[in-house]
């Protein structure tokens, strides 16, 4: 029979978390996955020449105080190939 305590109180350090949070080598890290989850997303879209990629990785400036990264649908194609096929869910793992 396993025993389990209920009422367990944390007290988080909000300045350290806040700290790690808004670290540089986060947002890099944060911008890096974004960037590989669009590049693979875009690899299985058919483009002409010169036309923009349907995938674009962003910063989420206003999402402080956290580094926040996010993978949009830039064109009518790539919105209708994510509707159709689910794209960006499909390349979640890239991002790994």
């Amino acid at each position: 029979m396993v025993n389990i305590k209920v009422g367990v109180r944390l007290k988080l350090n909000q300045p350290a978390i806040k700290a790690i949070l808004t670290q540089p080598a986060l947002y890099d890290d944060m911008r890096r996955r974004a960037e590989r989850i669009a590049k693979a997303a875009n690899a299985g879209v058919a483009t002409r020449p010169g036309e923009e990629k349907p995938y674009l990785a962003t910063e989420l400036v206003l999402e402080e105080p956290r580094a926040a990264a996010s993978v949009i649908t830039r064109t009518a194609r790539g919105k209708r190939d994510n509707l159709r096929r689910g794209t960006l869910l499909k390349h979640l793992d890239e991002g790994r």
